[in-house]
């Protein structure tokens, strides 16, 4: 067997292993995807009216709390607490 025929043989067998191989990766990798788009061209693409109140709701007091997170002053270890963390006895 001289090389044309090795690499004829190696592209053949990558071919026949690789092709299904990647159409499996693919299908899995697209299949929530399109349940997810068939989910929302059946329900209409529009969320309800309620639904979207609540969630603006939920998002209003979600920044209330980050803002009050971010407005607190740190919380300030003993002096003696910080020296042992840096103490290697």
């Amino acid at each position: 067997m001289d090389g044309t025929e090795a690499v004829v043989v190696v592209l053949v067998v990558a071919m026949t292993v690789g092709i299904p191989l990647a159409g499996l990766t693919v299908r899995f990798s697209i299949k929530p995807i399109v349940e997810a788009w068939v989910r929302v061209r059946e329900s209409g693409g529009v969320a309800p009216a309620a639904e979207l109140e609540s969630l603006r709701q939920r998002v209003a007091a979600l920044e209330a709390l980050w803002g009050e997170a971010h407005r607190k002053p740190p919380l300030e270890l003993p002096f003696e607490w910080t020296e042992s963390l840096w103490r290697k006895d």
